[in-house]
């Protein structure tokens, strides 16, 4: 991995020709140690232009996020670009860093970080540019580089409880064709981070049993929906911030285990499930004895 830029600093040296080298005065650039995975020496420069950094990974890889380490004076209003050959660049994102604790993680988004979709991108470069910042000093502690995170899910909502009860009203989950959890439906939810297209739920009991059991033809007598922020006209892709549910309808509502775990699974073909795998997992969660009630909204 190298990195270039258009600033100079005065942590750049240059050699004067010596003997290996008669004829030239070679310059080495302080911008190498922002790479260096040492945070104790702060890189500091400016650009009679917007700064730009460079990094060349030296080979296509799948990044998602890109983590700024800096101290004195941080970038400011920044723009975020990739590139697979150093000549066509796609923006991935742009703000304004507020670093805290001298840091920042912005991930890449379709929707520019509006709604909770990270998107991943496959690329050998990766360009940071300070708008409207040059001949200005910046620093730069240590930018580092951050592939997919992977899928989880959580059975507990976002405050941290287990979301476990009977459903008080129908729940409909798709208007245009009235798809709905009927009440009186044995509810569970939970939340997750993955593709929406790509994963499903599955509840299990103490025993390995599937939650809701199994009927004579081998169907599962439980169904599930995974739900996620609207990308509008962004392209569909990894959500930071998802919401399953998965239920049992009130005629199948019988016997309960007295423990449920979730399991989360992602398939590379969604019409065959071609090469299902699990993919993440929670802890044993207890069922109320007394199921509380539930209500869902959108």
């Amino acid at each position: 991995m190298t990195v270039s830029t258009n600033m100079t600093s005065p942590l750049d040296q240059s050699h004067e020709a010596n003997e290996d080298m008669p004829c030239h005065t070679t310059t080495t650039h302080a911008i190498s140690m922002i790479l260096d995975n040492q945070k104790e020496n702060e890189y500091v420069g400016s650009a009679t232009s917007d700064p730009t950094i460079t990094i060349d990974l030296k080979q296509n890889l799948d990044i998602s996020a890109l983590r700024y380490y800096a101290k004195t004076s941080p970038i400011e209003d920044y723009k975020i670009e990739v590139s697979s050959d150093n000549q066509n660049y796609t923006v991935v994102r742009t703000g304004t860093f507020g670093l805290k604790n001298n840091q920042e993680t912005v991930y890449f988004a379709s929707d520019n970080g509006e709604g909770n979709w990270n998107q991943t991108y496959n690329a050998r470069y990766l360009k940071i540019t300070a708008l409207n910042q040059k001949n200005k000093n910046i620093s730069i502690l240590e930018f580092d580089i951050l592939g997919p995170s992977g899928d989880n899910v959580e059975l507990m909502n976002s405050n941290g409880t287990p979301a476990i009860g009977q459903l008080t009203s129908d729940y409909i989950y798709e208007e245009s064709t009235g798809a709905k959890i009927p009440a009186g439906s044995i509810v569970f939810t939970g939340e997750y981070k993955g593709n929406p297209v790509y994963n499903v739920v599955v509840l299990y009991d103490e025993n390995g049993e599937i939650v809701g059991g199994i009927d004579s033809e081998g169907s599962i007598n439980a169904q599930s929906i995974i739900l996620a922020p609207d990308p509008g006209d962004g392209l569909l892709g990894e959500t930071s911030e998802g919401i399953w549910i998965y239920w049992i309808s009130p005629e199948y509502a019988n016997n309960l285990p007295t423990k449920v775990r979730a399991e989360l699974y992602r398939v590379d073909n969604v019409q065959t499930n071609e090469g299902q795998r699990l993919v993440s997992d929670t802890v044993f969660v207890s069922v109320p004895t007394t199921l509380p009630p539930i209500s869902l909204e959108k």
